[in-house]
């Protein structure tokens, strides 16, 4: 939970700067059993996505 709380901030201004929108809310969570972690980020507006 602490570390939840200490990376949420540094990781959400990545995003909003990488992605040059504003996130509005993110979501995580870890498994134990696996260690893998999945992010649900709420954005603001939808992105501009390239097409290649």
């Amino acid at each position: 939970m602490v570390l939840d709380k200490s990376m949420k901030p540094h990781l959400k201004n990545l995003i909003e700067e990488v992605i040059g929108n504003h996130v509005l809310d993110m979501m995580s969570n870890t498994t134990l059993t696996t260690g893998h972690t999945g992010i649900i980020v709420m954005l603001d507006d939808s992105p501009d996505v390239r097409k290649e």
